[in-house]
């Protein structure tokens, strides 16, 4: 049953996200690639500067599901959702990390960092295959915490991983 609600608000949440993050992920790739046919130095700047813009957008959506999470839920979809609501104000913490974090993710596509993109994928998909599995076995809100921390500990890591090939590319 929570499993349904965490499901819905996670899509709910990362649906708008995701066709911004794919629209600017574009615009970082052209102008990854613009920039590395150029002399590259500008790359690590622009990327903490989209990093940061991302950031701005987010934010004030995310701390109103945070503050009103059950009340939007419930105005919208009604009263039984407001369950959804509750966990949305949990996942907003994933969101406002994995948000500007993915649309950056196509500086790992160049070829010289295909490797650290790999690399993390793999990770990714072997460390939350194992927090899903073990903690399927909680309580709700245990799994949702462990969930959430994963998340964001796994984006941040990949936005090092970002920031190494923005690095890696600048110096070629």
């Amino acid at each position: 049953f929570f499993f349904f609600f965490f499901s819905f608000t996670i899509r709910i949440l990362s649906t708008p996200s995701a066709l911004i993050g794919v629209a600017v992920s574009q615009v970082v790739f052209k102008k990854v690639n613009d920039d590395l046919k150029e002399n590259g130095n500008k790359i690590l700047f622009f990327i903490l500067k989209v990093y940061i813009g991302l950031l701005v957008i987010i934010s004030p959506i995310l701390i109103i599901v945070f503050l009103f999470g059950e009340d939007i839920f419930e105005f919208i979809f009604g009263n039984k959702w407001s369950q959804a609501g509750e966990i949305a104000k949990l996942l907003v913490f994933a969101i406002l990390v994995r948000f500007p974090i993915s649309a950056l993710s196509s500086v790992l596509s160049v070829e010289k960092n295909i490797k650290l993109g790999t690399l993390w994928q793999f990770t990714y998909l072997i460390t939350i295959v194992s927090v899903l599995f073990v903690f399927s076995h909680y309580e709700f809100n245990k799994f949702l915490m462990a969930f959430v921390v994963h998340e964001v500990t796994l984006y941040f890591i990949y936005f090092i991983l970002i920031l190494i090939g923005a690095k890696r590319l600048q110096e070629n």
